[in-house]
């Protein structure tokens, strides 16, 4: 038999040649790794179909539109009731009706208080309720506003428009009002002498502003006519005009905003906002524009609390 030639023939292994054993192990191991990972993706996509198999037999498109109409829904209500329990005349506002005189203006102040304290229940508007920045009461006085009516000396400085109330100054006895305490829990009905009284002062303060220079104008004129502003805060969705201008909504705007800022709205037709609710003078002109009363009723009211036998009498009508 031939031999075959040396090109021919197999190159042997040396006697002491080790095979790598490690080449062999990983390729073995990348072999099961293949495998596993073709068995995962098998799974997955097995998992896969059952989803889209049990969307197809339980979840047809209109079953869809009606969770997606349902999830809308819910959204909605939580929004408007969040929005709700920050201002629950948001959508409702309490509207002033009465016939012209003191029931009106009785009816002014119980729409006040309404607005001031955000309730729209008469029965849970309290004279001790008090609010994150201090302002007290049923119809939130501040320290400035007690202390224009002599009842409490301040020492408030107020610093642009975020008004906070400390109440670290002292009182000054007016009335029988000699502490925090006293007016907070309404003593001798002085909550609501105070707010006539502050009505009386802001009519003051409007009614010398008018008739000052440069204005030379009469209050008068303004009232019982409409109006309408040529811009202001929250115009696009107030609007500008007011049907029919009345007391009742000057001093409750004067009383909620400032009685400078809505003697200068008057003459210079631009509605200011409330800083504390952003609620827009022409707002609160709507809101009264039912309501209506002279300026001596204003007065008839404070000077009823004179006798202090008449305070049970006016608290009844209040």
């Amino acid at each position: 038999m031939a031999l075959k030639t040396t090109e021919l023939q197999g190159v042997l292994p040396h006697s002491s040649y080790v095979q790598d054993r490690g080449t062999s192990t990983t390729l073995a191991d990348n072999l099961s790794l293949k495998d596993n990972n073709s068995k995962n993706a098998k799974k997955n996509l097995n998992f896969v179909k059952r989803v889209r198999r049990f969307m197809k037999l339980h979840c047809n498109k209109s079953r869809i539109i009606l969770l997606i109409i349902f999830l809308i829904t819910i959204s909605a209500i939580i929004t408007i009731v969040l929005i709700l329990n920050k201002n629950p005349f948001v959508l409702i506002r309490p509207l002033c009706k009465s016939q012209f005189g003191m029931s009106s203006l009785n009816q002014t102040f119980n729409a006040l208080a309404k607005l001031e304290t955000n309730q729209v229940d008469d029965s849970l508007i309290s004279y001790n309720y008090v609010d994150s920045s201090g302002f007290t009461g049923k119809y939130r006085f501040g320290e400035i506003m007690l202390s224009n009516l002599n009842y409490y000396k301040t020492n408030f400085t107020q610093n642009g428009t975020d008004i906070k109330n400390f109440w670290n100054g002292s009182w000054t006895g007016k009335n029988g009002c000699n502490s925090y305490d006293d007016f907070l829990n309404n003593k001798l009905n002085v909550q609501e002498r105070a707010i006539r009284e502050a009505f009386q002062f802001n009519l003051l303060k409007i009614t010398q502003l008018l008739s000052s220079p440069p204005y030379n104008q009469s209050l008068s004129f303004f009232l019982d006519n409409p109006f309408k502003f040529s811009s202001g805060c929250n115009f696009q969705s107030d609007g500008l005009s007011v049907s029919n201008v009345t007391l009742a909504g000057i001093l409750a705007s004067a009383y909620l905003i400032d009685p400078d800022e809505v003697g200068k709205a008057l003459v210079n037709s631009v509605a200011p906002c409330d800083n504390r609710t952003s609620t827009s003078l022409i707002r609160y002109f709507m809101d009264f524009t039912g309501c209506d009363f002279s300026s001596d009723n204003v007065n008839e009211a404070v000077s009823s609390f004179d006798n202090v036998t008449n305070v049970s009498n006016v608290s009844s009508i209040s």
